[in-house]
């Protein structure tokens, strides 16, 4: 009777494996295809984030703003930037960025932040393009 036990027990284990082993490959298989892929090709998401009021007012104020595209994370980010910003230690010690990152989600609907980089970084909230309009944060209005 322990010879059958054994057996069955064993029997059992391996069941148990196998079961597990298949449950966590058909997991692995659905999160692969349930994965959200990137939205939009990058071309798409520089178009959707040009179309924005943020985006506008901020290349009509810094028209030499660097772009960059991440597909992964739906992201298209604006930078503008100046090394020779004044600040209380004196002319040219400081550097600061100023950085528009917009989000496109897959809905299309576009979300933007702002944030003032430099020795001391700084976020917006509110309206955005109204903090583009006015900010000071590369120095004087330009």
């Amino acid at each position: 009777m322990r010879t059958m036990d054994n057996n069955n027990n064993k029997r059992d284990v391996a069941s148990a494996m196998f079961g597990m082993a298949v449950g966590i490959g058909l997991m692995a298989l659905l999160s692969f295809m349930f994965k959200p892929l990137t939205t939009f090709p990058d071309s798409e998401l520089v178009a959707r984030a040009q179309e924005t009021q943020e985006v506008k007012a901020f290349l009509d104020r810094f028209p030499d703003a660097k772009m960059s595209v991440d597909g992964q994370s739906s992201q298209v980010t604006y930078r503008a930037s100046r090394q020779d910003y004044e600040s209380s230690s004196g002319p040219g010690t400081s550097a600061r960025q100023l950085v528009l990152t917009v989000t496109v989600e897959q809905s299309g609907r576009t979300e933007a932040s702002l944030v003032c980089g430099g020795s001391l970084s700084t976020r917006a909230s509110g309206n955005i393009t109204s903090h583009i309009e006015y900010t000071r944060c590369l120095g004087d209005r330009q």
